[in-house]
């Protein structure tokens, strides 16, 4: 069995009585509110259903551009692909065949304009072609542990099998935000692309994100980075990030309709869900691990670290309750199950030697009177009963093997005196 198990946070909320009247109405169709920090979900609307995504794609692009190692200074040249096989009404920034441009202008001209003729050339200076990059984009997304993505090229417009779910953007999303590059370009108001070998005027490119524009009424100064999207069969998307108080949400909307505002109500309404109805609490390394032997497990307190979760306002950790799943520790909050923490696992012959020589901690719970080590004690009678059938067993193939030897041994005896007597009468 594996001794170390990647720390993993699930939130699943459903908030009920009082509590539900909080819950915000959103417009988008698919929408989730995710905790950087540690992968809760504080809100969950359809958000493992498959959808289109439109461009909000890019922020799996550029991770993959910042997760390749090239340098954003290098320079690139404009191939006939890159330009051309994007319908020419999608966004662009009227690139050219045979242009050079860097890296970092492309980052900028994709994450602020929206731009798909920038995200074929990223595609094609990190993995050669655009397919092999799309590829690459799928399998990085199983990778970081979404559920149910499949990417068929870099910019998002939409394709039969060009998908993802909200839940899994927010996952991208997470990943993305371990670059402070993605913030710094996320967050710039205007960007000015200088002239080319193919272009002699400089191009700029201005943020449409309003969340993060000062002069749009949907402004958060808490927010850092977003990325919009819009097609028709997509609907109008958006991911946002907001950080309060050392707590970063990234909220996703996906599939609203009827106004290309609603995106932002939809997230503002999120993050006032999120920063209003929630609080930072900490489960100390020492707290988890009691829970962990409470519950029936046997954590190695060794490797265990402090746990940030974040409870409904006005609870506290003295309200949560601990029950054991496999190697898992299933948290919950009255009758919500918040959390799911994997926890490292103590080896066998450490669990025995701590039970029979060190005391108990202050405080902790001893192991329920059913079970043994973290297994039921019917598992160990069962152990038992068959460890002392096999012993029987092989004690009785002893025993015949030994009486058959001294049978054959006997016999030979038997003959060799016939034998004896029968040349002595011979010779008389």
């Amino acid at each position: 069995m594996k001794r170390i198990y990647a720390l993993i946070l699930v939130l699943m909320t459903s908030i009920c009585g009082a509590a539900a009247a909080d819950v915000p109405e959103l417009a988008g169709r698919e929408a989730a509110l995710y905790c950087a920090e540690n992968g809760q979900v504080l809100l969950d609307k359809n958000m493992d259903v498959p959808v289109h995504p439109a461009s909000i794609t890019k922020l799996m692009t550029a991770l993959l551009v910042l997760e390749s190692g090239h340098d954003l200074r290098e320079t690139v040249t404009v191939s006939y692909d890159a330009v051309h096989s994007i319908e020419r009404n999608s966004t662009h920034i009227a690139l050219d065949e045979g242009e050079e441009v860097t890296l970092e202008q492309m980052m900028y001209a994709m994450l602020l304009t929206s731009a798909n003729d920038a995200a074929n050339v990223l595609a094609e200076a990190v993995d050669g072609t655009q397919e092999a990059f799309a590829a690459h984009m799928t399998e990085r997304a199983q990778e970081l542990g979404c559920r149910h993505t499949h990417f068929v090229n870099a910019h998002g417009l939409d394709d039969r099998l060009h998908y993802t779910t909200a839940y899994d953007m927010a996952v991208i999303t997470r990943a993305l935000l371990q670059y402070d590059k993605f913030a710094e370009i996320s967050g710039t108001q205007v960007y000015e692309m200088p002239a080319t070998n193919k272009q002699t005027e400089p191009r700029q490119f201005w943020n449409k994100q309003n969340i993060l524009n000062p002069q749009s009424k949907f402004y958060d100064k808490t927010a850092i980075a977003g990325k919009n999207g819009y097609t028709s069969q997509a609907g109008h998307t958006l991911v946002t990030v907001a950080r309060r108080d050392g707590v970063t949400l990234i909220a996703v909307t996906m599939g609203s309709v009827e106004s290309k505002y609603d995106k932002h109500r939809d997230t503002v309404a999120m993050f006032a869900y999120g920063y209003d109805q929630f609080e930072k609490a900490t489960l100390s390394a020492a707290n988890v691990a009691a829970a962990a032997k409470q519950a029936g497990l046997s954590p190695d307190e060794g490797a265990m670290a402090p746990t940030m979760v974040l409870l409904p306002k006005g609870k506290s950790t003295a309200d949560l309750q601990f029950t054991a799943q496999e190697n898992a520790l299933c948290i919950a909050c009255g009758a919500d199950r918040l959390l799911t923490l994997e926890v490292p696992e103590q080896p066998a012959d450490a669990a025995a030697f701590a039970e029979e020589t060190l005391p108990a901690a202050e405080g902790a719970v001893k192991q329920p009177a059913d079970r043994v080590n973290g297994l039921p004690k019917a598992v160990w009678y069962v152990g038992a009963v068959v460890l002392a059938l096999l012993l029987a067993f092989l004690t009785l193939l002893t025993y015949r093997t030994a009486r058959i030897r001294r049978q054959r041994k006997q016999i030979r005896e038997m003959r060799m005196r016939a034998r004896r007597e029968r040349n002595s009468e011979f010779h008389e």
